[in-house]
């Protein structure tokens, strides 16, 4: 991985990515979901997962959502319902810098509540991706074989 940028730097990267067009966009998510160490989704269209990773018995999904408005309901409903039909064991999402709305996280884990599995779930913006934040450090640890 390339060192760490300062949080200042990580969120100015984390402005113009999301200020870009979506061929960038996917472009961007594609090459982050390498670097997180995740198998890259398809290219386009790709039923909301934009990288996944297995091992044991773990299923861990990617998601990279970079809009310059901050996720919201519709998209933790759409985020929860691959994470049950695909059998995860972990999810990740990864948000531009307007990152969540209010609604979002609590969507996501009242809807697990119910599920059959509980993944571990972590919702970081790009800026905790790049400045390797404490969240990020909680991802990489829950990463780790």
């Amino acid at each position: 991985m390339t060192s760490p940028l300062d949080l200042f730097q990580a969120r100015r990267v984390a402005q113009g990515v999301a200020r870009t067009d979506v061929t960038v966009k996917q472009a961007y998510g594609r090459s982050l979901a390498e670097r997180l160490g995740f198998n890259p989704g398809a290219a386009g269209a790709d039923g909301g997962i934009d990288g996944w990773l297995e091992w044991d018995s773990v299923r861990a999904l990617f998601f990279c959502r970079l809009s310059a408005k901050p996720l919201g309901v519709k998209d933790a409903r759409e985020f929860v319902a691959v994470l049950i039909k695909t059998r995860a064991t972990l999810g990740l999402v990864v948000s531009a810098f307007a990152g969540y709305a209010p609604r979002f996280e609590a969507e996501v884990l009242d809807t697990l509540a119910g599920a059959e599995l509980s993944p571990s779930v972590h919702l970081l913006r790009l800026q905790d991706v790049l400045a390797e934040t404490a969240a990020f450090d909680a991802l990489r640890s829950d990463l780790a074989p």
